[in-house]
């Protein structure tokens, strides 16, 4: 399994501070040749980047599209932020995301740091914060390429008091995004459910195209909580998945393998998990959690092996999960 990705992002650190020039790669329309152009990146959107080649001279645009690399200058506690995400140290990463952005002047080099902020705070269940920063990335991009870490529920979640408060405000704006992320948080509470619900339906004709396929696929939750759910409506619910972009998988196919589950049609089940677990892993948690399931279910066909390896993968890949504690206890148990 290999996402396809049209762009390549990649930020790095260079010797001096913001006086460094950037320098962008771009792939040339026909895709055959690629270009180097070094300057100061005006902004960088979803839809284009925009870089000056030098002082006085003509701001060019490219449309993102076409970017492969981005090389810029970064500050200390954001190069600091990044190593201690990649050491699983997260709380220590969020304060340095948040001192990088409180020192950072670039917009668009804020807008990187809140996504950075936002896998944080899902990685650490704090949907609170992770939910207010989405909200100020998509307010400032409403193209954002970061879309995909939209934190919605896909799985029963444990709703703290201040992501309720949060979500009881963000359901009752006019921001379709405020509204999907508040709907999805309360499509389960009991005082909240039927508005949620209803919210969830009229944004399933959004103009907005990523909301609008978000709100359908959260609406299967309901039929998954019926536990009465047909072949063909998982055939319905596969088909529109693969014509879903790449970046809103994620949640849809964990629903998908929940629903082949429900039906024990368990080789189903674990194939449409493993795209959550190990291609379209932008959400850390449902990730981890998709790969236990996948690992159990497996277990449960008799390929021990691939058991194995899955429960290896949560132990491993998803230790700073509560996930990891169960599979490191399915290995020991002889997977």
């Amino acid at each position: 399994m290999k996402l396809q990705l049209t762009t390549l992002l990649i930020f790095s650190v260079l010797a001096s501070a913001a006086s460094a020039e950037d320098k962008v790669v771009l792939l040339l329309k026909g895709g055959s040749s690629r270009i180097t152009i070094s300057g100061t990146i005006v902004d960088y959107t979803g839809r284009s980047i925009q870089i000056r080649p030098r002082a006085g001279m003509a701001v060019k645009t490219y449309p993102t599209s076409q970017v492969l690399e981005v090389h810029t200058s970064q500050s200390t506690a954001h190069s600091r932020g990044l190593d201690l995400l990649a050491d699983y140290r997260t709380r220590e990463a969020v304060l340095n995301f948040e001192k990088a952005i409180a020192l950072e002047p670039r917009t668009w080099v804020r807008r990187e740091l809140l996504a950075l902020l936002i896998q944080c705070e899902t990685r650490l269940q704090d949907y609170a914060g992770a939910g207010s920063h989405f909200r100020l990335l998509a307010k400032s991009d409403a193209n954002s390429n970061d879309f995909k870490l939209i934190p919605l529920f896909w799985a029963r979640e444990i709703l703290k008091e201040e992501a309720r408060k949060a979500a009881t405000g963000w359901i009752l704006t006019d921001s379709d995004i405020d509204q999907l992320i508040g709907a999805s948080w309360l499509l389960f509470n009991s005082k909240y459910s039927e508005m949620a619900s209803n919210t969830l339906k009229e944004l399933s004709t959004s103009t907005d195209e990523r909301v609008r396929l978000l709100a359908k696929a959260q609406l299967w939750r309901l039929q998954l909580r019926g536990r009465d759910i047909s072949r063909f409506e998982l055939q319905r619910w596969e088909s529109r998945i693969e014509r879903m972009p790449e970046e809103l998988r994620g949640g849809p196919y964990y629903l998908l393998g929940a629903g082949h589950l429900l039906r024990q049609e368990h080789e189903r089940a674990a194939a449409a998990l493993l795209w959550t677990a190990l291609v379209y892993d932008f959400d850390h948690q449902l990730a981890a959690r998709a790969c236990l399931k996948a690992a159990e279910t497996m277990k449960q066909l008799g390929q021990k092996d691939e058991a194995k390896n899955l429960f290896r993968e949560v132990a491993i890949r998803f230790r700073d999960t509560s996930y990891a504690q169960d599979a490191s206890q399915a290995i020991a148990s002889g997977g």
